[in-house]
């Protein structure tokens, strides 16, 4: 019957593992715990354990493989069904933010403005800038709406050209007349 005995140096990190039977003993020293606790040279009893040892760590680590296996699929079950909660929290945020979008525009002071006095406020942006009809159309569609009932707005209409896409040749970009004179 063969005996291990395992002494830890108290000075270093060194393993002495003393192997052996009655008769006979080999003392065989390991850096570290993670060595081999087998005697050298190899006897035929050592090496029948060595092969148990073998396959018990073997049966171990297809064990933990198993186990591991399992969990990484759970875990990405779990990232699936939560990636799909966030998506759905997300598609509701962003209805909700909608909502939240238009009722702030339709609490907005400009809407309680009277038509009357918004023609008013088109009129001075027409003075201090000619060409502001497109801008104002393009705000919402009741401004549109106002813009288009006001043919004074649409009376100057600039147009902008540059020599690189002109097939004339008309000078800097300039602000030119609807009809074009030749």
């Amino acid at each position: 019957m063969a005996t291990v005995f395992i002494q830890k140096r108290s000075s270093k990190s060194d393993f002495i593992i003393h192997v052996g039977t009655a008769s006979a003993c080999h003392i065989v020293s390991v850096n570290s715990p993670m060595s081999h606790p087998f005697c050298d040279p190899p006897t035929a009893s050592s090496l029948a354990e060595a092969r148990q040892a073998l396959q018990a760590t073997r049966t171990s680590v297809t064990e933990l493989d198993t186990k591991i296996d399992a969990a990484e699929a759970a875990l990405a079950h779990l990232i699936r069904d939560s990636q799909r909660k966030i998506d759905e929290l997300l598609r509701e945020r962003a209805t909700l933010e909608e909502q939240v979008l238009q009722t702030m525009a339709y609490l907005s002071p400009i809407r309680r403005l009277p038509i009357e006095l918004l023609r008013d406020v088109f009129m001075w942006c027409f003075l201090d800038h000619p060409c502001c009809a497109w801008v104002l159309a393009s705000v919402c569609s009741p401004w549109r709406r106002l813009a288009l009932r006001m043919p004074k707005l649409w009376s100057k209409v600039c147009c902008y050209y540059n020599v690189s896409f002109s097939s004339r040749s008309v000078g800097v970009s300039t602000v030119l007349p609807l009809v074009d004179r030749e």
